[in-house]
């Protein structure tokens, strides 16, 4: 299956940063991974080692980036309607 990982960042529009849960992050190259991913997106990673070879299998998560997009923009706007505490911007 593989490991989560998430588009941290893509640095010069030449290398991707990935981060798992635990915080590993892992660089490759933009084009290493699937054409319509950006920052943000989850990936599963997986790496098939062989005697002689290993394969690096890159495929974008589309639920589990649709979840976690629609995750942060309730957080969003719950800290946009957020009337609580003594200062005011």
């Amino acid at each position: 299956m593989g490991t989560p990982y998430t588009i941290d960042r893509i640095e010069e529009g030449t290398w991707a940063v990935l981060e798992a849960a635990d915080g590993t992050l892992m660089e490759v190259p933009v084009g290493w991974l699937p054409a319509d991913a950006r920052e943000g997106d989850r990936l599963m990673v997986a790496i098939d080692t062989e005697a002689d070879a290993a394969t690096l299998s890159i495929q974008r998560d589309t639920e589990a980036t649709a979840e976690r997009r629609d995750a942060l923009q309730r957080r969003r706007d719950r800290l946009r309607n957020d009337t609580g505490g003594d200062i005011t911007l």
